[in-house]
């Protein structure tokens, strides 16, 4: 699964995210590992690979949404940064799509 300049744009990215910017980061488009890896804030990371499972799929996004926030709830509770572990969960979903 590759996620292009035109997906993210359609998201109405903030206005931080110009396609011009977006195009620098993205080029021909990048999997959702690639995005997450980009040197940009994690919660930029997350708000994007949330909406390409909403692209993939409206029900199955909802639940893996919900399941991430389960997932990172716990994961803070017990002291891991949740930025990244929602990334993680995130990647992992869009990789079995």
């Amino acid at each position: 699964m590759k996620i292009t300049v035109d997906q993210i744009m359609s998201h109405r990215p903030c206005a931080d995210y110009t396609r011009e910017r977006v195009t620098e980061l993205i080029g021909d488009g990048k999997t959702p590992r690639e995005i997450s890896a980009l040197d940009i804030p994690a919660q930029d990371i997350v708000w994007e690979l949330i909406y390409a499972l909403c692209d993939a799929s409206h029900e199955f996004a909802g639940w893996c949404a919900l399941r991430a926030h389960y997932h990172a709830r716990a994961a803070r509770a017990a002291g891991a940064n949740e930025f990244k572990i929602q990334i993680d969960y995130l990647v992992e979903l869009l990789e079995s799509c």
